[in-house]
């Protein structure tokens, strides 16, 4: 994990150690794959509606907005949509909205967009790795791309356990 001092905020713990905050820092190693993956392979033409799905306040979003008609951006940290607003506006992007929502129940008809993207978000959402691949799958246009990352160690357990729920098969 190559760390930024800009993109990462530490503070003291009560014992006095240093904690870092999570943040979407674009020197991740895993980022600097994902993200250009993602949007090549979500294949946005100007009229399309793609809906990003946890992404925060990362960089993601703007390349997604600059390849399709409305990028719309959920995620259910607001701290997150407010820092992503910030830069939203000083970069004059009007094609990109923000809600605050929980993947599990994605607040938008079925069918309504032409790509979903989701990277780096589901292995995060316990116990709800299916109901929220099913929501993404529900507002996804038959015909339009699903763009799915996760961040699991090979070899290794999510989240510390095994997840026999992570994986659907309908």
């Amino acid at each position: 994990d190559a760390l930024c001092p800009i993109c990462c905020e530490f503070s003291r713990t009560e014992d006095g150690s240093l904690q870092r905050a999570y943040t979407p820092s674009p020197l991740h190693w895993s980022r600097q794959i994902e993200w250009p993956w993602a949007v090549r392979e979500c294949e946005a033409k100007p009229s399309d509606y793609v809906l990003d799905v946890g992404g925060g306040w990362s960089v993601l979003k703007f390349a997604l907005a600059k390849r399709c008609l409305q990028l719309t951006s959920v995620d259910k940290d607001q701290e997150s949509l407010i820092k992503a607003k910030i830069a939203i506006d000083k970069l004059k992007i009007g094609s990109i909205i923000q809600k605050q929502a929980d993947l599990r129940e994605l607040p938008y008809p079925d069918e309504y967009f032409n790509h979903v993207v989701c990277v780096s978000v589901l292995e995060h959402v316990p116990d709800g790795h299916t109901k929220g691949l099913q929501e993404m799958l529900r507002v996804l246009r038959p015909g339009g791309n699903l763009i799915l990352t996760l961040d699991v160690a090979v070899g290794g357990e999510l989240l510390g356990q095994p997840r026999e729920d992570f994986f659907v098969t309908n």
